[in-house]
C-alpha cells in the first residue's frame, strides 16, 4: 500500500462531519456543501451504531479513491474495489480500548475474498510485530492477538481490542 499525504487539510462540514482529504478537495467538498442537501440517513445510522463509541464514521468509498491508491498487489487491488462503504468506531471499556472498522462489498463472495486477505495480512503482520521494541511492540502484539475477522453477507468486520494500561505510555508521550 503506497499512501502518500503532502498536505491534509480537514475541516468541518457541520456538528457531525469532518472533510479531510487533499486541499482542492476538501474546498470542493465545503463548497457542495453549502447547497442545501439532506443528510445520508444509511451513513449516520453506520456511524452510530455504537452508541458508546469515543468516535464513530461511516462513508462511501468512491471509484475515484480507489483509483488513486497505489497497491502494488494486483489481487489485493481487485479487492479493495468490491467495497462500497466503510464504517467503524473506536470505544472504550472499564479496560480496553476497542476498535471496529468495517467494510461493506459489493456481494458476499468480495466479502469474503476481502476477508481473506485481511487474514493473510494478519499473518504477515505477526512476523513484522516481532521486530517492534518495547511498548510499541506490546500494542501491535495485542492488537494482533486479539484481532477478529468476521464476514457476515457482503460485510467485512476486523474487530481488535488493546488494554489501556498499554496505550496510555504511547498516549502519555505525544
Amino acid at each position: 500500500l503506497d499512501l502518500k499525504i503532502k498536505e491534509l487539510a480537514v475541516t468541518p462540514l457541520d456538528a457531525n462531519t469532518l472533510a479531510l482529504g487533499d486541499a482542492d478537495r476538501v474546498r470542493n467538498t465545503v463548497a457542495a456543501s453549502k447547497e442545501t442537501r439532506f443528510a445520508n440517513a444509511e451513513l449516520i445510522a453506520l456511524a452510530t451504531q455504537d452508541p458508546n463509541a469515543i468516535v464513530g464514521f461511516g462513508g462511501n468509498v468512491s471509484a475515484e479513491l480507489l483509483q488513486n491508491l497505489r497497491i502494488g498487489n494486483e489481487a489485493i487491488a481487485k479487492d479493495l474495489a468490491a467495497v462500497r462503504q466503510a464504517y467503524g468506531s473506536l470505544g472504550m471499556t472499564d479496560k480496553d480500548l476497542e476498535l471496529l472498522v468495517a467494510a461493506r462489498t459489493v456481494d458476499a463472495g468480495s466479502a469474503r475474498s476481502l476477508g481473506d486477505t485481511v487474514e493473510g495480512l494478519r499473518q504477515f503482520g505477526a512476523l513484522l510485530t516481532n521486530r517492534l521494541s518495547g511498548i510499541r511492540g506490546v500494542l501491535a502484539r495485542s492488537a494482533l492477538g486479539n484481532l477478529k475477522i468476521t464476514t457476515q453477507g457482503n460485510e467485512l468486520k476486523i474487530r481488535t481490542a488493546v488494554a489501556q494500561s498499554d496505550v496510555a505510555p504511547l498516549v502519555g508521550g505525544l
